[in-house]
């Protein structure tokens, strides 16, 4: 027999599971927006369908050129073009979680506690899917384009150091100061400190900097960092592991939640005992700069694995400095 939810038990309590949704959301902000200057961006907009279609000009080739004051012959007029880029909707389900009211009265509490302890868990869980998501879709995105990588695993000293940074951020050529903040994980930042103390490796002053005043030199950019999946190769915690660095540029990944979220917290009869059961939806739409999702490889609604392969992911600028960003390797400190 089905279970059937009473409908005289259905209730919303906005106070349980909105408070909770709040609170998560805003202790982990701090990885969106202002905290990378703008290069990871979460905001909303409501967008209908699987993909967001943006067309946009593509730069004239050869716009400026020599004027020969001496002729008089025809030139050939040059051409405007347009480029059509797709950002990809990616739909996720929270829950559903049930538990037994009778369990919540053995507590000496409510189900209300179960609303917003996993309206809580749900904003920062929310956040750091969105995040790990669009970290893994453009660290393939980037590494697809063997312009904008640098591998310094081989180097004498292999794990990450500044010159690293400088040489990484150098793929960008004379557009580098666009590079405006880097992502990685926080072995690497530390790998980045204790190469700062060595005085093999020191850059002047940087070393009694981090001591003194407490915090990693890197370029004067901000260093956030995460311990997503995305920022390493081989197994964590072996010999092969290798540290993933992005620098990026201003706006290098846009996740935009574009349909409004389902939250649902029911009471459940039909069994021995009641449940109470939470469950929950959200949609958002991730756009890369300078890469357009491509429709035909990857498809609608795409699974983790397709979201994090390269070839999915199109490059739709003419030159790599108008993209995301540059991709920087090293090895792990335990190597």
């Amino acid at each position: 027999m089905a279970t059937g939810v009473g409908s005289a038990f259905s209730y919303y309590n906005p106070e349980a599971y909105t408070l909770g949704l709040i609170e998560g959301y805003g202790q982990q902000l701090a990885l969106f927006n202002a905290a990378t200057r703008g290069a990871i961006v979460l905001k909303s907009r409501l967008i209908p369908g699987d993909y967001e279609n943006v067309t946009e000009f593509t730069r004239v080739a050869d716009l400026v050129t020599r004027r020969d004051i001496t002729s008089t012959a025809d030139v050939t007029d040059l051409s405007m073009a347009m480029t059509e880029t797709a950002n990809v909707k990616l739909n996720r389900k929270i829950g559903p979680v049930g538990m037994t009211v009778d369990a919540w009265k053995k507590l000496g509490s409510t189900s209300e506690k179960m609303s917003y302890l996993l309206g809580f868990q749900a904003a920062q869980d929310k956040l750091a899917e969105m995040l790990n998501t669009s970290l893994s879709a453009l660290e393939a995105a980037i590494q697809n384009v063997a312009a904008l990588n640098y591998d310094g695993s081989s180097d004498t000293t292999p794990t990450l150091t500044h010159d690293k940074l400088v040489k990484g951020v150098n793929k960008f050529g004379d557009a580098a100061d666009a590079i405006v903040c880097f992502v990685g994980h926080s072995g690497a930042l530390s790998d980045l400190l204790v190469n700062s103390l060595n005085s093999t490796n020191m850059i002047a002053n940087v070393g009694g900097v981090v001591v003194n005043e407490g915090h990693v030199g890197t370029l004067n950019k901000p260093f956030v960092t995460t311990d997503s999946t995305a920022l390493y190769e081989g197994t964590s915690g072996s010999a092969d592991m290798r540290y993933i660095v992005l620098g990026l540029t201003p706006g290098a990944i846009v996740i935009e939640e574009s349909e409004p979220g389902t939250v649902l917290f029911d009471l459940v009869s039909g069994q021995e005992n009641i449940i109470a059961r939470y469950q929950a939806e959200y949609v958002y739409n991730l756009g890369l700069k300078g890469y357009g999702w491509d429709k035909s490889n990857g498809g609608v609604n795409p699974t983790a694995a397709n979201v994090a392969t390269g070839s999915n992911w199109d490059q739709k600028t003419t030159s790599v400095k108008y993209t995301a960003g540059v991709r920087i390797k090293a090895y792990s400190s335990v190597a």
